[in-house]
């Protein structure tokens, strides 16, 4: 799905004049409702449009319930939505990148224990505090050298392919709305260097709008993005940034909010 075809021109429109701010959002509002920490909705997991980013896509194959909530989606009747930006972030940074920062931080570290013990004998105490942090990283990014993960993985993605929608912004069009936004540290990607969160955010938020356009209309009362990514342009204690909050409210008058996978993976159990 590209934002150039005439179909989707009218829901292009509206993001685009969204995030620009050429169209109003009720920032206060979301802001009191983050502040006073308002209770969050209670919404039929089934009547919930669902994002994904690139964070939760190895660890939604992998995931200790990871059978149940694959089985969950295939049947899952709200939106579910890919951003395009995500895609591309899973491949170059989950298996171009993490498959080799496990071993090359660990020949590192063993290099300089060896010459730290050389001067310092109580190096010991330090190294086995490390030791236990690189063993730590391992198990959260190890899964990439295991073979067996890639059966799990191809299923979650055919699951993906047959159930959800993916969706492109045209970057040509967005390049200056998220050169804009992140000078002013505008949710989402103020924390990071480049614009890979804005397109995230937007790829999503224009998979809704083409849903929403397509007959049926819109069939979600909530809108939940998936992210392991814990920074405070996405969501604090919990509480997602109340922009982005806004901007949702705007565009489909839902309430939103931002899962771990350990918090889908709850939902998933509950709504069995």
């Amino acid at each position: 799905m590209s934002g150039i075809d005439t179909p989707h021109a009218a829901s292009l429109d509206r993001l685009e004049a969204v995030l620009n701010r050429q169209s109003p959002v009720d920032a206060i509002a979301a802001l009191t409702q983050a502040v006073q920490k308002a209770p969050k909705p209670s919404v039929s997991l089934n009547e919930v449009a669902l994002g994904f980013d690139a964070s939760v896509f190895l660890r939604l194959a992998t995931e200790k319930r990871s059978v149940e909530i694959l089985d969950y989606l295939i049947q899952h009747a709200a939106p579910l939505v890919i951003p395009g930006q995500a895609i591309q972030e899973f491949w170059n940074n989950q298996l171009n990148v993490v498959d080799t920062v496990g071993t090359t931080l660990r020949k590192r570290f063993d290099s300089l224990a060896v010459e730290a013990k050389k001067i310092d004998s109580r190096f010991g105490d330090f190294e086995d505090e490390v030791l236990k942090m690189l063993e730590r990283f391992q198990r959260q990014f190890g899964y990439i050298y295991d073979e067996n993960v890639g059966d799990s993985v191809t299923r979650m993605l055919e699951i993906l392919q047959s159930k959800s929608c993916c969706s492109f912004v045209p970057r040509d069009r967005f390049i200056c709305a998220a050169q804009i936004r992140n000078s002013t540290r505008t949710p989402p990607g103020f924390k990071d260097a480049g614009d890979g969160d804005f397109y995230v955010w937007a790829d999503f938020l224009f998979g809704l709008l083409v849903h929403e356009s397509e007959p049926g209309g819109q069939n979600f009362k909530q809108v939940v993005l998936l992210t392991n990514d814990r920074k405070a342009d996405w969501s604090t204690h919990g509480m997602p940034h109340p922009i982005l909050t806004a901007e949702v409210r705007t565009l489909f008058d839902v309430p939103f909010d931002v899962w771990d996978l350990e918090k889908f993976g709850s939902e998933v159990r509950k709504s069995l």
